[in-house]
């Protein structure tokens, strides 16, 4: 028996066990302190009409360029967490359990294709991110998508040699399913189609039927509407105030650019702005404004860090390969995955018929943090000094934006008095708000 090596996965197990632990620990600070606005007024209406009627609607809410979002398996999602907890706190509990799932998930895919220290990286970059940290804590769509992104994982994984019939099914229907919740399905159905035009992914024709019947049963308000003439638009329009060769350009930039941003610090006004700190009745005026100063100084490192996240997929797409992963058909083919994101970033961003924004590709967050993760592991074990201070600080700073969010967001900032709060909330919602009435 090897006892160092041992020894090794010991610490390693160790070092995990506590990114898991801060990583949560922020998580749950950003949910409690969570507020609605107009998106998370609109999502709450729906899962209370099929909470207090069980009736299913056509669409789950609007979205970018007068579209819609098709299916009910956004409303579902939303009102059965409201009936086990009628608060509106419980749709986002929903999505911080999902996000607990979906690292489990993922780690163990890439502890069977990786390894264990690979995969040690690869949590730090990805469970302490401040786009996930961000999205963890309050109820929005693209909160609940990381769970499908985990699934697309593990399903494309199985996958990579033969086909598999239930993971073919899992696959289909988890794209069927990702599409009632957000429009950035468009990037799993893309990076799917590369995959098995490379034969990277073999799918199993009957498991891929079987997926779509399943995952389409939440479709059926909307068929069901269709067939009756009242279903109303569910495309976006394309935006009509710029040309489409301006549009498609600017989005090909924004999207290759937000690649970079998901694998940084860089998650833009988020942490930029703390206004909203002055209403949390805070008279120590030295401490505002210290608090802002950090954020901007945070700020500037944050953008500083997209220049990392260049160097590391560069080093991770272009650069040499170690002999250890030269032998491992495991890391080509999850290098690949992660390649195949990056294409479906261009695509998605040149078909678009609206303006990008970072939101539209979190679902990418995975495959986005692996080249990150690669470079760490390459840098953290060099014995460069200032390499490896570099690498250290980085993973300190997301500690601290995410801190910084939970305190300067205004999804994170609740109103300073009780009044305000009956006086945002409509009153068929009040009752999920009895705790601040």
């Amino acid at each position: 028996m090897d006892l160092s090596k041992s020894d090794s996965n010991k610490r390693i197990v160790l070092a995990m066990l506590i990114i898991l632990i801060i990583g949560a620990a922020l998580q749950f600070f950003l949910w409690s302190r969570q507020w609605v606005y107009g998106d998370q007024i609109i999502i709450l209406k729906r899962g209370l009409e099929f909470a207090d009627s069980n009736k299913l609607a056509s669409f789950g809410k609007g979205m970018s360029g007068n579209g819609r979002i098709p299916g009910s398996f956004l409303q579902l999602l939303t009102g059965a967490s409201l009936k086990v907890w009628p608060d509106f706190r419980s749709p986002a509990l929903l999505i911080g359990i999902s996000h607990l799932v979906a690292v489990m998930i993922i780690c163990l895919v890439l502890i069977n294709g990786l390894g264990m220290r690979s995969t040690a990286f690869f949590l730090a970059i990805y469970w302490l991110s401040p786009w996930r940290l961000y999205h963890s804590g309050f109820l929005w769509e693209p909160g609940f998508l990381f769970l499908p992104a985990a699934v697309h994982l593990a399903s494309s994984y199985r996958l990579r040699y033969r086909k598999r019939l239930l993971s073919s099914a899992v696959l289909v229907a988890t794209i069927v399913l990702t599409m009632q919740i957000h429009a950035s399905f468009m990037l799993l159905l893309v990076s799917t189609a590369i995959l098995i035009f490379k034969k990277k992914v073999r799918l199993h024709l009957a498991g891929a039927l079987a997926g779509l019947c399943i995952g389409s049963l939440t479709l059926i308000p909307t068929i069901l509407s269709f067939l009756n003439g009242d279903l109303p638009r569910l495309a976006p329009n394309r935006w009509e105030n710029l040309p489409p060769v301006i549009l498609e350009i600017g989005n090909l930039f924004k999207g290759t650019i937000c690649w970079f941003r998901l694998g940084s610090l860089d998650i833009g006004q988020r942490i930029s702005s703390v206004a909203h700190i002055t209403e949390m009745n805070m008279d120590n005026s030295t401490l505002i404004h210290t608090l802002a100063i950090g954020s901007t100084v945070l700020a500037i490192l944050a953008i500083a860090s997209v220049i990392i996240s260049f160097i590391a997929s560069w080093q991770y797409f272009r650069g040499p390969v170690s002999d250890e992963n030269m032998k491992n058909n495991n890391w080509h083919w999850i290098r690949f995955y992660s390649l195949s994101f990056l294409i479906s970033f261009v695509i998605v961003s040149l078909i678009a018929p609206v303006g990008v924004q970072g939101w539209h590709f979190i679902i990418a967050l995975p495959a986005a943090c692996l080249p990150m993760a690669f470079w760490f592991e390459k840098n953290l074990l060099n014995r460069t000094k200032f390499i490896r201070t570099i690498a250290l600080t980085f993973i300190v700073l997301q500690i601290l934006i995410a801190f910084c969010v939970g305190l300067g967001n205004h999804q994170y900032v609740r109103p300073a008095n009780n009044q305000q709060t009956r006086e945002q909330i409509p009153s068929d919602l009040q009752k999920l708000f009895h705790s601040y009435k």
